[in-house]
């Protein structure tokens, strides 16, 4: 009798559990308990909403890297306008804090940049968190192991610290264990740390020199890029798995 495919069985060491088979050894991870697995509820439903969102956050992965290039490329216009803009900053910290009025602030450099495109940046996050909600439904349904509940997957972006890992863990537990497409999640995962890393010192470094932070400009464009073209593989690898999994 040939080996069943992978999927969730009976624990043969413990039949109150589900074990993962992969298709030939059982591995360590298991449903039941306080797991966040629930194998034989009915996926159908997460599934379709996950599906229906599916073009819009392919198109949200790449926009919101393509909104941070754009940025990029306002501050570098305005690289030379930083170092007085803190100076500024600085100088009316200093009459303040001798009981002197301040003079009032200027607006950042590229206040009007940001403003037009903050509504892209943050429509293209809710358009990625909202369908994440409905993909780590889908997985939880089909039983795939998972560390976190669909919703604290989604709550852990706004935690310090635990932003940094937290929501890595719920998106590739969006895929089956051993699938071959887990690597590109922790692809995705690391290139969004880089490039937003570069992208919160940018300024700093454009104030104290412009030529320093022109060269990050320049290093995060390939970031972004790279982002873009892995995040558009992650979620389409998702979504192919889990109708893969329900067909």
């Amino acid at each position: 009798m040939a080996d069943p495919g992978p999927g969730w069985y009976p624990d043969p060491t413990n039949p109150a559990l589900w074990r993962w088979w992969d298709g030939s050894i059982w591995t360590s991870h298991t449903s039941g308990g306080s797991s966040y697995a629930f194998p034989g509820l009915d996926p159908t439903p997460s599934y379709r909403s996950e599906k229906r969102i599916l073009p819009w956050v392919r198109a949200a992965v790449i926009v919101f890297p393509l909104v941070a290039i754009m940025r990029g490329l306002a501050d570098w216009a305005t690289a030379h306008q930083w170092a007085n803009y803190f100076h500024t900053i600085r100088v009316n910290f200093d009459q303040v804090s001798q009981g002197l009025s301040g003079q009032p602030l200027p607006h950042p450099p590229t206040i009007a940049v940001s403003l037009l495109l903050a509504p892209l940046s943050l429509a293209a996050e809710v358009i990625f968190f909202v369908w994440q909600y409905h993909a780590a439904t889908t997985a939880r349904r089909l039983g795939y192991p998972a560390k976190h509940s669909p919703g604290w997957g989604i709550g852990f972006y706004f935690i310090p610290v635990v932003q940094l890992w937290f929501p890595y863990q719920a998106l590739r537990d969006c895929l089956s264990p051993d699938h071959p497409k887990r690597p590109v999640v922790v692809r995705t995962w690391l290139l969004l740390i880089g490039a937003g890393l570069i992208n919160a010192i940018v300024i700093i470094a454009l104030a104290a020199s412009p030529g320093f932070g022109r060269a990050l400009i320049i290093a995060s464009v390939p970031l972004n890029v790279a982002l873009a073209l892995s995040g558009y593989e992650m979620v389409t690898a998702i979504e192919s798995e889990h109708g893969r999994a329900l067909a």
